[in-house]
């Protein structure tokens, strides 16, 4: 008897046969990918032996992926409550189609569940707080739905659970102290939802060191980053952006040896960068722009060999702009600051892989670098509103793939 279906990346339309139901020894039925409507038949709730139903794209294609599968399902209606019925199903997968309705509390009878990925959907209402009778639940993906409510404390503090995707819901609420019992938990991303309080991870008992992955940027969070980098010892990933954060950047950023991006542009913090900022030798990404920080730009920065993104722009730094030696860089920006000096002479030969570099609205002067030309790869270069002296330099002519060069606002000749 069939135990095992695989019919994915096909060119099958139309809706699923009720009669799927009566293969009662099936396993595995793949039809992820395909061009198939209608509605999941309640009959999938017969089949007691299914480990696998995939009627979406899956986790590693969310991973991989931002934009919609060029083919894929367009499954309607709601998930059906019998499918809860499935004490032995390991992976639910139904990303990418077009669910409606909310999510059953049905689906916190299935044990054996370790992968529930139901995201890109139009679910509404609140999570069901059964989910966190899972107990072999590792991975949650039920991003850019219509989610609304709460996350409830027994889906916050459960302890397999290892990736958490809530990104683009309309959740409310807090990230509650639940969240210091997730002792598996590597991934938790709640950005762009409507949630409030503060940062979780509190306290010394609090500390945490499965977490790598916190994304809880455009949201409404306040207080202090304080948390996030004393007590998450192996943060790779940190985006805090888009709150209402205030207090300053700690020191004790520099501890985090494993991270990697780090941004918090759009809050309300004040300081300055500590010095130490170089000693996290993973940083590709810093951002820290639209605050109110102070100070001078750490030179420390010159340290950082794998940086791809430095974001500083509206705030007010001082003093002269540090060398930047990262051939990776892709994007600079300082624009809206205090910074004055001259450009510094010998950091620009070896970037050749910048795309954007503004400089607008400081206080530079000097002539400009001829070696800023070395940047081939630039589509922006924005110079304006400085004290800039001299000519545009010769060297510009091999910034082929140019689109935007503004120098006005300046004492060119």
């Amino acid at each position: 008897s069939l135990d095992f279906v695989d019919l994915q990346e096909n060119l099958i339309d139309g809706p699923i046969p009720p009669q799927l139901g009566n293969l009662t020894k099936l396993r595995v039925l793949s039809l992820g990918t395909n061009q198939l409507n209608g509605t999941i038949p309640s009959t999938m709730g017969m089949i007691e032996t299914m480990a696998v139903l995939e009627l979406g794209e899956g986790l590693e294609f969310l991973r991989a992926n931002t934009k919609p599968p060029a083919i894929r399902n367009m499954l309607t209606g709601t998930i059906p409550s019998e499918l809860g019925k499935l004490q032995n199903l390991v992976a639910l997968i139904l990303d990418w189609n077009m669910l409606s309705g909310t999510l059953p509390t049905e689906l916190g009878n299935m044990q054996s569940l370790v992968q529930l990925i139901a995201s890109n959907n139009r679910l509404s209402g609140s999570l069901p707080a059964s989910l966190g009778n899972l107990e072999n639940l590792g991975n949650l993906a039920l991003n850019e739905n219509r989610l609304t409510g709460s996350i409830p404390s027994q889906l916050a503090g459960h302890k397999t659970l290892s990736l958490l995707y809530l990104q683009l819901n309309k959740l409310n609420g807090t990230l509650s102290s639940s969240f210091n019992q997730a002792v598996s938990l590597k991934s938790l991303w709640v950005d762009g939802n409507e949630i409030t309080g503060t940062l979780p991870y509190q306290q010394q008992q609090d500390r945490n060191l499965s977490l790598t992955q916190l994304y809880a940027s455009f949201n409404q969070l306040h207080g202090d980053i304080l948390p996030a980098t004393m007590y998450l010892d192996n943060l790779e990933g940190l985006y805090l952006n888009r709150n209402n954060f205030t207090g300053s950047i700690p020191e004790s950023i520099c501890d985090l040896i494993f991270l990697s991006d780090f941004n918090i542009d759009g809050n309300s913090l004040t300081g300055s960068i500590p010095n130490c900022i170089g000693d996290v030798s993973a940083l590709n990404i810093l951002s820290v722009l639209d605050n109110d920080l102070t100070g001078t730009l750490p030179t420390s920065i010159s340290k950082l060999s794998l940086l791809t993104t430095f974001g500083a722009q509206g705030n007010h730094f001082v003093g002269s702009l540090p060398e930047i030696r990262s051939p990776s860089l892709t994007f600079l920006s300082v624009l809206d600051n205090d910074l004055n000096g001259t450009l510094p002479k010998h950091s620009w030969a070896n970037l050749t892989k910048m795309e954007v570099a503004t400089f607008s609205g400081n206080q530079f002067s000097g002539t400009l670098p001829k070696d800023l030309g070395n940047m081939v790869n630039l589509t922006i270069l924005d110079l304006s509103y400085n004290r800039f002296t001299g000519t545009i330099p010769q060297s510009f002519k091999n910034l082929e793939k140019l689109d935007t060069l503004a120098v006005n606002g300046n004492y060119l000749t």
